[in-house]
């Protein structure tokens, strides 16, 4: 699954989750071992998609200075997620870590619904893929855009709290993933 990868920069880890997250694989250059995995993970009992997201994106936070995203594969469903989409699009954008959603068989529809709007707001994106090569072409289009990473620098705003960020490219045909929001000040 993951075929395109480059071992001098990137690393990866593997986690599942039902109501907690569990570390399959710890943060190695090596992802054979995350393939191997891949291969025997099961679908079972309570899904709290969300929470799962937000303890990842937490993990994940300590890797300030390198690129980095979380790539969730999953069929869409959350039945006892504690935390909102809207809140954990929040933890994610607060550290500044885009979400990919990689929807297998997903019940979340083509791209619409609260999975993906928490991807998109958080820089990241949502990929239904039904089959096989649509789930390695959607990898490819991930690493791709991984790849192609840009820190852009701005004045925030004066006062604290979450502000909206947009922004337009004057070339057309250009695709930019942005976070929706970033937090001035303090936080919370």
């Amino acid at each position: 699954f993951l075929t395109v990868h480059d071992p001098r920069r990137d690393e990866g880890a593997l986690s599942t989750f039902d109501r907690r997250l569990l570390e399959l694989v710890n943060f190695t250059r090596d992802f054979d071992p995350i393939r191997m995995r891949l291969e025997d993970l099961d679908a079972y009992g309570t899904t709290s998609l969300y929470d799962a997201i937000a303890d990842t994106s937490k993990r994940v936070s300590r890797f300030a200075s390198r690129r980095r995203a979380i790539v969730v594969l999953t069929d869409g469903t959350d039945t006892s997620s504690r935390f909102a989409p809207s809140d954990v699009s929040a933890m994610a954008s607060a550290v500044d870590v885009p979400v990919y959603v990689l929807a297998l068989n997903a019940a979340g529809g083509h791209g619409q619904g609260p999975l993906a709007d928490l991807a998109g707001w958080s820089g990241g994106t949502y990929l239904a893929a039904g089959h096989r090569q649509l789930a390695l072409s959607a990898v490819r289009q991930i690493t791709e855009e991984l790849r192609h990473q840009y820190v852009l620098a701005f004045e925030p705003a004066s006062s604290d709290g979450w502000h909206r960020v947009e922004i337009k490219m004057r070339k057309p045909g250009l695709t930019v993933r942005s976070r929706s929001w970033y937090l001035a000040g303090p936080g919370e």
